[in-house]
């Protein structure tokens, strides 16, 4: 399926805050991009996101979503799963989500809710184009 320049957009811009904040090696992140399918993101429950980083004791995952992609169950259980994975690594964990800026109140209480019902909590951030180096 082709991605949208603002899905390509959101996750070039979620790579380059992963890198800066997390201070990992940017050679060992996974990214779903057709140009790169031999080091592509491991498939979890079903979903794969859109980066990828397990190395060292540290898992980071990052998933780019746009406007039109956002309220629905398709995202809602994608969200849940990656939520779980971090709740249960045994380490250093955070989740990124990019979203456009008029989308990143909605997405946090999605987060916020989704951990509730999990009764759980992760370190996340909510990223969007207003959220620039």
């Amino acid at each position: 399926m082709g991605e949208s320049t603002k899905h390509v957009e959101l996750i070039k811009l979620m790579e380059e805050l992963i890198i800066f904040n997390e201070k990992i090696n940017p050679a060992l992140l996974l990214l779903d991009e057709p140009s790169n399918r031999k080091n592509s993101p491991p498939t979890i429950n079903g979903f794969k996101p859109d980066i990828y980083y397990d190395f060292d004791g540290v898992l980071v995952i990052g998933e780019a979503k746009t406007k039109d992609d956002i309220v629905n169950e398709h995202t809602r259980r994608q969200l849940e799963t990656y939520i779980k994975l971090c709740s249960n690594f045994k380490g250093r964990s955070c989740l990124y989500i990019a979203v456009p800026w008029t989308e990143s109140i909605l997405v946090n209480n999605i987060v916020k809710n989704i951990m509730k019902k999990l009764k759980t909590f992760i370190t996340y951030h909510v990223v969007d184009e207003l959220k620039k180096l």
